[in-house]
């Protein structure tokens, strides 16, 4: 989409090696001969390490914290020594001054996942949007 500007429609149409490979899409039902024809609106645009303005509010230290690079939007993760929680947690880091997502919107996010192991300091990043290039739709 490259060159595009927000509010653009374009019909792409992606022969195999352009779209899903010699793969395919299984999932998708696209088989890796097919050549595949989208047509994408293009709502909004969103850098690619873009991340929320903002001051973090303080988190207990019985969750883990979090410092994110406002450069490249990357977060590092630190758990604290102990058993992880049995429920689930949500915590606001950061209010926004934005609309409430509601069932059935689409939302953009940079995220970062890790899985707390206790004993260690920082938690090992198993999924990073901005290590993969930008933000996710969701």
């Amino acid at each position: 989409m490259q060159g595009r500007r927000a509010g653009s429609r374009v019909l792409v149409v992606a022969p195999p090696a352009a779209a899903y490979g010699s793969d395919g899409n299984p999932k998708s039902g696209v088989k890796g001969t097919d050549t595949v024809v989208f047509v994408v609106d293009v709502l909004s645009i969103v850098r690619a390490h873009a991340t929320v303005d903002g001051d973090q509010a303080g988190v207990p230290d019985s969750l883990p914290q979090v410092r994110v690079d406002r450069r490249s939007a990357t977060a590092t993760i630190a758990v604290p020594d102990r058993k992880a929680p049995g429920r689930l947690v949500k915590q606001t880091l950061t209010a926004g001054p934005g609309p409430v997502v509601r069932a059935g919107r689409q939302v953009v996010l940079q995220q970062s996942t890790a899985v707390w192991q206790q004993g260690r300091d920082d938690a090992r990043l198993v999924m990073s949007s901005q290590a993969g290039g930008g933000p996710l739709p969701s």
